[in-house]
């Protein structure tokens, strides 16, 4: 069985350790030490009491988890982290993120809807500008989740969108959506 601990110094550096049960968990703090001298003596800024850790796991953990020290701070233990913008969780999952993409796109979609007195060229640049590259930020990484039900209703407010800005009622919409050939539930 394997451990990997993440570790995020600052929100520019980031550590990943993989670490076998058997080996110590001494050599991985004192790796994380060396890093923390490394990052003072090139000045570097870590921020200890900004950074947390994740310990990388497939089961359940057993036991207590391990004190972690970066520059005589504790540094806390969380099941789930946001780097560069992307919420992973510590069995590399991505729900809690796409969940979160999804509450930002709705608002989005909000926004679009208020805006319907605007017309439909400037809602489809709003929607092309601001919606699309927000939602499809890291997406190859995230875009490979098995979970179809998460890229689902992605794809359905993806479908009210285009509602939305086409003006589709539910009728029109469903005869639109059968003559393209798009098979996915509202």
């Amino acid at each position: 069985a394997s451990l990997s601990l993440s570790l995020s110094l600052s929100p520019s550096l980031s550590l990943s350790l993989s670490l076998s049960l058997s080996l110590s968990l001494s050599l991985s703090l004192s790796l994380l030490q060396e890093l923390y001298a490394w990052c003072v003596k090139n000045r570097l800024t870590p921020h200890p009491k900004k950074s947390e850790c994740t310990l990388i796991y497939r089961g359940s953990f057993t036991g207590p988890l391990p004190s972690i020290y970066v520059g005589g701070n504790n540094l806390e233990c969380v099941t789930h982290s946001r780097l560069l913008g992307v919420i992973i969780d510590h069995k590399l999952g991505w729900s809690i993120y796409i969940m979160e993409l999804k509450k930002s796109f709705a608002n989005k979609l909000s926004l679009i809807k208020k805006s319907r007195f605007l017309p439909k060229q400037d809602l489809l640049n709003l929607y092309c500008k601001v919606i699309i590259p927000a939602v499809t930020y890291g997406i190859s990484v995230w875009g490979c989740t098995n979970r179809q039900d998460d890229l689902d209703s992605l794809e359905r407010l993806h479908c009210r969108a285009a509602r939305v800005i086409f003006n589709f009622a539910n009728r029109i919409y469903r005869q639109w959506k059968s003559s393209t050939g798009l098979n996915g539930t509202l």
